[in-house]
């Protein structure tokens, strides 16, 4: 609302008849541009015009600035340190590998070996053990991987093992494992162009050498024998080599040594082949193969 420059306020002490209506200033014309206000009975001041409040500006809420997330810092590498190689302590040395071969002609033995770990100490020495049913014999040797036995032929045929033991200055190690070997060839069997052959019947082994059978003896029709027993009573071999005894004829037995058959004598007699001569209950004469009664 403006208000005119020319317009006339009421005092303050003016008072207006109830019945007292408004009037204009005679000199006061209405302002074309001005809008024309009118008082009620009950206004004694012109209402002002009042002073808008202000909105208040709302106060913008800071938008949260985000954390930065913090970036891990690596761990520093460690370094570790190797444990030291610890070094064990010496000791005596482990069993060697032992090979033994044998020439059945010549009974000689060849025993080799393979040096074994010598234990943090060197070897000096080797021990070789030869073993048969009832002898064992040591044979001390020097720092070798070989070493050589020729068995006289009163020694052959027998089983035997062998082992090997190597030495250093803390002592005698393990011995090898047992090998077994046999001089010459087995009982029953010779040594013929380096073939242990078995011997044949009315033969008998004698160390190492298939020999024939002495008279009085056989090998009863077997091979590969260790001796050759005597002929049973009634039976004979008169020659070397027999592989059976001959029976006597009836009326007949074998002499004491076997090498022949002789007749029974007076008062006894022998019924058939390859029997002894029996005493007859009555009267016989020599080389009866029956009796006769009295």
């Amino acid at each position: 609302q403006h208000q005119h420059p020319h317009q006339y306020r009421k005092s303050p002490h003016q008072h207006q008849h109830p019945h007292q209506h408004p009037h204009q200033h005679p000199h006061q014309h209405p302002h074309p541009h001005q809008h024309q206000h009118q008082h009620t009975p009950e206004e004694s001041t012109p209402t002002s015009t009042p002073t808008p409040t202000p909105t208040p500006t709302p106060t913008p809420t800071p938008t949260p600035t985000p954390t930065p997330t913090p970036t891990p810092t690596p761990a520093e590498p460690t370094c570790s340190t190797p444990a030291p190689t610890q070094t064990p302590a010496p000791s005596a040395p482990l069993p060697p590998s032992l090979t033994v071969t044998v020439a059945k002609s010549t009974n000689i033995a060849t025993f080799t070996w393979t040096a074994p770990n010598d234990g943090g100490s060197s070897i000096t020495n080797y021990k070789l053990k030869i073993k048969n049913l009832t002898d064992t014999v040591e044979y001390p040797l020097d720092n070798q991987l070989s070493y050589t036995i020729q068995f006289s032929p009163a020694l052959t045929n027998t089983e035997r093992t062998a082992s090997v033991a190597a030495i250093n200055s803390l002592g005698t190690g393990e011995y090898s494992d047992a090998e077994s070997f046999h001089i010459g060839c087995k009982r029953g069997r010779s040594d013929i162009n380096g073939q242990c052959t078995v011997c044949i019947a009315g033969q008998y082994e004698d160390q190492g050498q298939c020999v024939p059978c002495p008279v009085g003896t056989s090998t009863n029709n077997k091979r590969g024998v260790v001796m050759c027993p005597t002929c049973p009573i009634g039976y004979f071999s008169r020659f070397t080599g027999q592989y059976e005894c001959t029976a006597c004829a009836p009326g007949s037995t074998s002499n004491s040594d076997h090498t022949g058959c002789e007749e029974c004598p007076a008062g006894y007699y022998s019924w058939a082949f390859g029997s002894s001569c029996q005493e007859c209950p009555g009267q016989t004469t020599v080389g009866s193969n029956t009796c006769v009664k009295n």
